[in-house]
């Protein structure tokens, strides 16, 4: 008798393993008491059928999204291409006084500040009620609300619909694949123009991106699998950017069928890309499965063989979460973890007794190694390392692979 362990897309039999992280808590369930958080299995699998990645855990997302402390604010470039990108895309989509801007996950308004002070009309909706208190509190319209077809429907009765629709970095965290999608169609006006940024699948395979791997990130998107959702709501892939945010992502524009807007030659190029990669092969994620669990040996040999060390870490990131748990690092390996998130200062990397403390001139001068786990944001924190500490002290990241360097 087969499993029911069907894939949320297509309802396929999933028979693939990806990776197996084991019992991990909420990567962003942040607390005081985190040895007693609830745990729940970290598996994923590849359907054969559609070509989705994706994990197997049955969780709501409203209940891991109406208290968040993920701030996007946080990351300076972040923010600033943000500003670049919207505005090339009110520019490529003709975007004017008489058209509506939604983002759907607009978190703290790292995107829309940059569209306050236009002349067009806009909103966010953001699920989290504290992120959402922070947009607002910036004068940044921003509508607390998990989207779905219904919540969808209620939008609507007091705000326009969007002729640019712009979704980043959520596509991944909605379960119910289905109901998002009608949801954003709801929102749509004939001519929309859907933009949303996807981690690419490419990227986390080639370059052992294991820790981008959590609950709140139900699916992994390679453009092959996004291709097969939108044909199934008569929507087409119209244009593609590859961005280098979270480690490489896809930026997708979708329009529906009846849209006059040809298919940029870049689509097809990069679904022929992505064949040759050999993402829609199984034996693919069999290789990453064993490339993953020698990597887990090399860092547990690395904190053995400097078990002697002072090891601190940067960035209590969902990242961190992920690597930590999965390799069972502890207090004994790993001190503290350095943060710049006021939410997160005081409280436990969730399921560890490793405490995250503010980062800034109280930087232990005892501190032999920093473990950077935010690894797309190495550069950016290298500089604020450097700039506070002359002490020559030995920078280390695990993604792709063990790599350090001394900085002062």
């Amino acid at each position: 008798m087969k499993s029911k362990n069907l894939c949320n897309f297509c309802n396929y039999q999933l028979s693939q393993e990806v990776i197996n992280i084991g019992k991990t808590p909420l990567a962003n369930s942040y607390t005081n008491h985190p040895l007693k958080l609830t745990k729940h299995m970290l598996h994923l699998f590849f359907c054969t059928n559609c070509y989705l990645v994706q994990h197997s855990t049955k969780l709501k997302g409203e209940n891991i999204f109406s208290q968040y402390q993920y701030f996007s604010s946080y990351s300076k470039n972040f923010v600033s291409l943000a500003k670049e990108n919207i505005d090339k895309l009110i520019k490529t989509y003709k975007i004017n006084d008489k058209s509506t801007i939604v983002e759907i996950a607009s978190n703290d308004g790292y995107l829309l500040q940059h569209i306050k002070n236009k002349k067009i009309n806009y909103y966010g909706i953001e699920p989290a009620k504290n992120i959402a208190k922070v947009a607002n509190k910036k004068g940044i319209k921003t509508i607390n609300s998990y989207l779905n077809t219904k919540s969808s429907k209620e939008i609507l009765k007091k705000n326009n619909k969007a002729d640019l629709i712009i979704a980043n970095n959520v596509f991944a965290h909605v379960p119910k694949i289905h109901n998002f999608i009608k949801s954003m169609i709801n929102l749509m006006t004939n001519n929309c123009i859907i933009c949303i940024e996807v981690p690419h699948l490419k990227n986390l395979i080639k370059y052992n991106q294991f820790d981008t791997i959590y609950h709140e990130h139900f699916y992994y998107f390679s453009l092959s699998s996004l291709k097969k959702i939108f044909k199934e709501y008569n929507l087409k892939i119209i244009d593609v950017d590859k961005i280098n945010t979270h480690g490489g992502s896809l930026r997708v524009h979708i329009a529906k069928n009846e849209n006059k807007v040809k298919i940029r030659k870049k689509v097809n190029n990069l679904i022929k890309e992505e064949i040759e990669s050999k993402l829609t092969k199984k034996n693919t994620y069999t290789i990453f499965n064993k490339r993953v669990n020698k990597l887990k040996k090399e860092i547990l040999k690395f904190h053995k063989q400097n078990q002697n060390k002072k090891i601190y870490g940067f960035g209590a990131a969902a990242k961190a979460c992920t690597l930590i748990n999965y390799c069972e690092l502890n207090f004994n390996s790993i001190k503290y973890i350095y943060d710049e998130t006021a939410a997160k200062i005081g409280k436990y990397i969730p399921g560890t007794d490793i405490k995250i403390i503010k980062f800034g001139r109280n930087i232990n001068k005892n501190i032999d190694i920093i473990i950077i786990f935010p690894w797309n944001h190495y550069s950016e924190i290298k500089k604020k390392i450097q700039s506070i500490t002359k002490k020559r002290i030995q920078l280390v990241r695990f993604i792709p692979n063990i790599k350090s360097e001394f900085i002062n």
